[in-house]
């Protein structure tokens, strides 16, 4: 008799798959002093700082809505000019919807 029920994952989605995907992305193609940046206390401590001026998602709030920010995003990125790394000028609050739209829509432009 199994102790678990067997869950049902379409399209090889099961967790295994999952952590491998992000492991070789992490090994091949992410930048890891851009990695190792957002593990900083200047980032954390700047990152808190820009949630709590601003704890609505910019986006949403553009277009009407009032949405909790979870997530602060580097205008210009921080491949593009390290120097902006820490300037509260370049960092929008947004949530977790907007984030990922805005870096799909990158994605999509660098392709």
């Amino acid at each position: 008799m199994p102790l678990k029920v067997p869950t049902h994952r379409p399209n090889g989605t099961e967790m295994g798959g999952r952590r491998a995907a992000q492991r070789q992305y992490d090994q091949t193609r992410r930048d890891r002093i851009a990695k190792a940046f957002y593990h900083t206390q200047a980032w954390l401590r700047l990152r808190l700082v820009k949630l709590a001026e601003t704890p609505y998602c910019e986006d949403c709030h553009a277009r009407g809505e009032l949405t909790q920010a979870s997530h602060v995003h580097h205008i210009i990125e921080i491949k593009d000019d390290w120097s902006l790394r820490l300037d509260l000028d370049n960092l929008r609050s947004l949530c977790h919807s907007c984030h990922s739209r805005m870096h799909a829509k990158q994605v999509h432009a660098w392709r």
